[in-house]
């Protein structure tokens, strides 16, 4: 039997931004909260971007600690957007947070998942990028499973390849729409300040400077607390479409089988 997703890019935006509205406060704070801890342990958030010996700025600890914390952002933010779309709004400011945080196992599975599936990418995208961006979408519903499906790390990845074969590349596009939608206020920041630059290209230096930073900074505030979190919504609502069509297909072979015999 032949499968078909049907899902709206239009109109699964609108129902995010629905979800978003109902639970503002509480995207706000762990978006904000989040983005603010990424960038204090992230090590290339403080680097000098002018140094061409990137390897100068490598530190091993950051690193890991990054990826340690990576996987448990990981797993809060999933686990969120899945009781949101179950729940329509979950409270975080009451005890409903502990349903939030990951067990030890689950978040050693997402842990092992992201160092897993980075390999794969980088080796995929060093084979001539268009391989890496396929195993991207097939492999990227792994991180869902463990969470919704409570499936270990292997058991996830071999999944997601299982129920994705056909959609890659549509499973891609959809999680760079979501990509381009949550960087997208960024990116009109930066098209703003080269468009200041260019009209007034002697503007008062700490003027100009002053000028470039707010426009940047909310840029990264707007892609913060508004797209960002629609983006994250959007994602799941797709895994859920998906996983949905594939139990319903599941269902009917199963069903016609039966008959046959």
């Amino acid at each position: 039997m032949k499968r078909e997703l049907n899902f709206s890019f239009r109109e699964n935006i609108r129902d995010s931004w629905s979800f978003y509205k109902k639970n503002f406060w509480g995207l706000v704070l762990v978006n904000l909260i989040f983005a603010t801890l990424i960038y204090v342990i992230n090590p290339e958030a403080k680097s000098d971007v002018s140094n061409v010996n990137l390897l100068s700025n490598f530190s091993p600890l950051s690193s890991l600690i990054s990826l340690l914390v990576f996987s448990f952002v990981t797993c809060f933010i999933i686990k969120y957007s899945l009781d949101i779309l179950v729940n329509k709004k979950v409270k975080i400011f009451t005890k409903e947070i502990k349903n939030l945080i990951p067990s030890f196992k689950v978040y050693l599975n997402v842990l092992l998942t992201t160092i897993i599936y980075s390999i794969i990418i980088t080796a995929g995208l060093i084979l001539f990028i268009l391989p890496g961006l396929y195993l991207m979408g097939r492999l990227f519903f792994s991180f869902y499973l463990i969470i919704d499906k409570k499936m270990n790390s292997f058991g996830a990845i071999k999944n997601s390849w299982q129920i994705t074969k056909g959609f890659g590349w549509r499973i891609l596009g959809n999680i760079l729409k979501a990509i381009l939608l949550s960087i997208l206020p960024i990116f009109l920041s930066a098209m703003i300040v080269g468009v200041v630059i260019l009209i007034f290209p002697k503007l008062h230096l700490v003027l100009g400077v002053i000028l470039t930073v707010f426009i940047v900074i909310l840029g990264y505030v707007i892609s913060s607390l508004l797209t960002a979190p629609i983006g994250m919504i959007f994602l799941t609502k797709f895994y859920k479409r998906f996983i949905e069509e594939e139990e319903t297909v599941k269902i009917e072979r199963e069903t016609l089988e039966f008959s046959d015999n």
